[in-house]
């Protein structure tokens, strides 16, 4: 019989234990990420069962607001007492449901201040049709109006939650900083401009300009118009408006319209008719 020495044993002993722990580890890993798996099912289970209650409560609060538009609510008793039964059409099933409650809340509504139409006149802003603010663009230019220097956020535009209002505050506040980073401000030449000479001081151009940028100046033959450049979107309504012709927009004079409209249709092409009409060849 061979007989094994004293390190040898040591070594086949050494090796066991090495198998045994590595066995052991590998055992450890795989419950350790069994329950990791199981938990994150779990989580994403309870997750999804927390986000269909919300959607089922936030559809059952739609339709209770609906249905109590439509005046279907009456005082009932069940068997556990006396509830209010809200009734409402069921337009996926095709079928009237009733849901028993024991409250049923509404949300205040939230109304335009009175004072916008005064505000809006004040600084030749737009309204909306519900006398919320109206923003120039909803998408090139949401805080921003088409009067330059005057910006909007909050609940002002409309009923919004605070992150929506924080955010769009901020957008007001960047676009103010821009406009303030500069030394000059770049305006559109076509602008109006006033001959004095003509100019007899009615208001007609006042009363019309819809941004504010014509006012009153004293001078020696009594108060004339002045026009703003910087306030000026040369939209063209005080020219229309003036009865004296004293009041025009650079670049679009009557002087260049009519040379235009001269190269567009030279003179003899444009007197044709008339002269077929009074027998001129």
């Amino acid at each position: 019989m061979a007989r094994c020495s004293l390190p040898a044993r040591r070594q086949a002993a050494g090796r066991g234990a090495l198998v045994l722990l590595e066995t052991v580890l590998a055992l450890a890993l795989f419950v350790l990420s069994t329950l990791l798996v199981g938990a994150a099912i779990n989580s994403s289970l309870r997750s999804a069962t927390k986000l269909e209650r919300q959607a089922r409560g936030l559809m059952l609060a739609e339709s209770v607001l609906a249905s109590v538009h439509a005046g279907e609510i009456e005082a009932v008793e069940n068997d556990n007492g006396p509830v209010l039964r809200v009734s409402l059409p069921d337009y996926i099933l095709g079928e009237e449901l009733a849901i028993d409650a024991n409250l049923v809340t509404l949300a205040a509504a939230v109304v335009a201040r009175p004072e916008n139409k005064e505000i809006a006149q004040l600084f030749k802003v737009s309204l909306g049709p519900d006398d919320f603010f109206k923003e120039a663009h909803v998408k090139l230019r949401p805080v921003e109006f088409s009067t330059d220097g005057v910006y909007l956020c909050g609940a002002a535009h409309y009923p919004k939650h605070i992150p929506e209002t924080v955010n769009q505050a901020y957008g007001a506040a960047g676009r103010v900083l821009t406009l303030l980073s500069h030394d000059t401000v770049t305006v559109s030449g076509s602008v109006c401009a006033v001959d004095e000479k003509r100019c007899m001081g009615c208001g007609a151009c006042i009363a019309v300009c819809a941004y504010g940028a014509i006012e009153f100046r004293k001078g020696r033959e009594g108060d004339k118009a002045v026009v703003n450049p910087v306030l000026c979107k040369g939209d063209g309504l005080c020219n229309a408006k003036c009865p004296t012709g004293a009041i025009y927009l650079q670049h679009y004079t009557n002087d260049e319209i009519m040379c235009q409209i001269d190269a567009a249709a030279p003179q003899p092409i444009a007197e044709r008719p008339l002269d077929r009409a009074v027998g001129q060849d």
